[in-house]
């Protein structure tokens, strides 16, 4: 009988502590609730109200303790509420889009039992306090999208995702994570300097985001195939610099996917970065603007999600096998004309997954500059057989229609841009420009070069004002200024003077004619 009394006695006893436990945590509930602006909270249904705490919205009991608080989108507003760290039964706290004043608090290492902590967009500002690496059980922790300074803080040992994106981090990666059991690290958009290669040493990473940050520029990593469960590698805007390491191997890789790598200065082949032989898995590779050059290897692909490789400087394709499985393929923005288009024509009439719709100006810009009658020729830069070619001067449009422009140039007037516009029915969502030419005709110097020696102009070039010597006071001496182009820009009579005012012309080179329309004297002057 006293045995059973003594039973009795201690599930009483228990009883009475789990009520207390329960109270002390609905106390906790409510001072939060005061602190962070509850009266105008969003969507917080039931709490403080005569219901048990249980169906306040975002709490969850376990044992009649809270054991997760979720306070997503509520709107709280105010100072984090240091009171938490008494829910220490508490195994889950998330806060997102609030707007807590201040930094996170030391007292969150009192919660020994949390396995999650998120506060996204909650506009928490200071350093990051080195706090959470006491926190045996905590498994994740992400803190993206706040104003976050200092450096990266120690990281306990059984965490396994760490995302802290968007942010104002700075400094290195600690050396005390070396060989961390980490299996998502996001640390994209921050300030953060110096090498990421330790990550080499992460024995279970699978998503890596290292993004727009201020790495020290390096070529790619050599290690990143080696990473033996990766599934994605993020590092647009890295740094990253040279040719594609030609070891690269991700055959090995189970569950690799894919990486980012757009705006980098990578160069090389690029299917050493999908050379997974049979694989058969729909990957996804992007690497927009860097400077991959030649034929894009689509010959190699077998299945891709997406392949996006857009502003680079690839010149040609080659030719998607006919059991290649891929869902979108972007090469816009290279240097691909419609002659280099053709291997994917049929998949283009057909209404293909294919971007292609902008591509580079062809060629690079030309200015010739000419001195004597004669005939040049400029090359639009394809041959495709149903290409038009729209050639123009100074806007205007030419009657030529052939790949290849002659210009007979007789005088100054042949002076002018020359660009040509290319379209091709086949490509119907591209027009390619050849870059413009710039063709510079002065054939004053055939004037004889007695009228040249006549008269001597100084300085030349000037800034302003011409000093004429030589002039022949005998004749009337008109003058006229015109452009390279043959225009006249500026005109009249010089009488005792000597000099000649040119200050408000624009910079360049102009013929100055002076005489009568008897004798005329021509020399080039310039402008600066």
């Amino acid at each position: 009988m006293k045995t059973l009394q003594t039973l009795l006695l201690l599930f009483l006893i228990s009883i009475c502590v789990n009520g207390q436990d329960r109270k002390a945590d609905s106390l906790v509930l409510v001072s939060i609730y005061n602190k962070l602006d509850g009266p105008n909270w969003v969507g917080a249904d039931n709490w403080l109200s005569d219901k048990p705490i249980e169906n306040w919205k975002g709490v969850k009991l376990v044992n009649d303790r809270v054991y997760k608080l979720n306070l997503n989108n509520f709107k709280v507003k105010g100072q984090f509420p240091v009171e938490v760290s008494k829910l220490d039964k508490l195994n889950t706290l998330e806060i997102k889009g609030g707007e807590l004043i201040g930094g996170i608090p030391v007292e969150i290492q009192e919660l020994k039992e949390l396995s999650r902590l998120i506060l996204d967009r909650d506009k928490l500002d200071g350093e990051i306090p080195n706090i959470f690496k006491n926190m045996d059980n905590l498994a994740t922790l992400t803190l993206n999208t706040n104003n976050l300074t200092g450096t990266l803080p120690d990281l306990p040992e059984n965490l396994t995702l760490f995302y802290a994106q968007n942010n104002k981090l700075s400094g290195a990666i600690p050396e005390s994570w070396r060989n961390h059991k980490l299996e998502a690290l996001i640390l994209e958009r921050n300030n953060l300097t110096g090498s990421f290669d330790i990550i080499s040493t992460f024995p279970n990473l699978f998503s890596l985001d290292l993004d727009r940050n201020d790495w020290t520029a390096s070529i790619f990593p050599t290690w990143i195939d080696d990473v033996p469960k990766l599934h994605r590698f993020s590092c647009e805007y890295c740094n990253l610099y040279g040719e594609l390491p030609n070891d690269l191997d991700f055959s090995n890789l189970e569950e690799y996917y894919g990486m980012f790598i757009s705006g980098n200065k990578l160069s090389g082949d690029i299917s050493l970065l999908f050379n997974n032989g049979d694989y058969g898995k729909k990957m996804y590779l992007v690497a927009r603007n860097n400077e991959f050059s030649g034929k894009v290897p689509i010959d190699k692909i077998k299945s891709f999600f997406s392949f996006q490789v857009n502003d680079n400087q690839y010149s040609s394709l080659s030719k998607l096998s006919k059991d290649a499985l891929i869902g979108s393929c972007d090469i816009s923005g290279n240097n691909l004309n419609f002659e280099a288009l053709e291997p994917i024509r049929n998949l283009i009439e057909a209404d293909s997954v294919f971007t292609y719709n902008k591509q580079n100006d062809l060629l690079t810009k030309d200015t010739i500059i000419i001195s004597t009658a004669t005939v040049i020729k400029i090359e639009a830069g394809d041959n495709h057989p149903n290409t038009k070619y729209k050639w123009m001067k100074n806007n205007g449009v030419l009657s030529e229609n052939s790949s290849e422009l002659s210009i007979d140039i007789q005088d100054n007037s042949s002076s002018g841009t020359y660009m040509c516009v290319l379209t091709n029915d086949i490509f119907p969502l591209l027009k390619i420009r050849r870059n413009s030419v710039v063709v510079k005709v002065d054939i004053s110097t055939g004037t004889k070069q007695s009228d040249i020696d006549e008269l001597v102009v100084f300085p030349n070039p000037t800034n302003g004002i011409l000093n004429l010597k030589g002039l022949d006071r005998t004749v009337s001496n008109q003058y006229t200024i015109s452009s390279i182009n043959g225009n006249i820009v500026k005109f009249g009579a010089l009488k005792s003077s000597d000099n000649l005012d040119v200050g408000g012309l624009d910079s360049g080179i102009y013929i100055l004619s002076i005489g009568d329309t008897i004798k005329q004297r021509k020399i080039k002057i310039i402008k600066f």
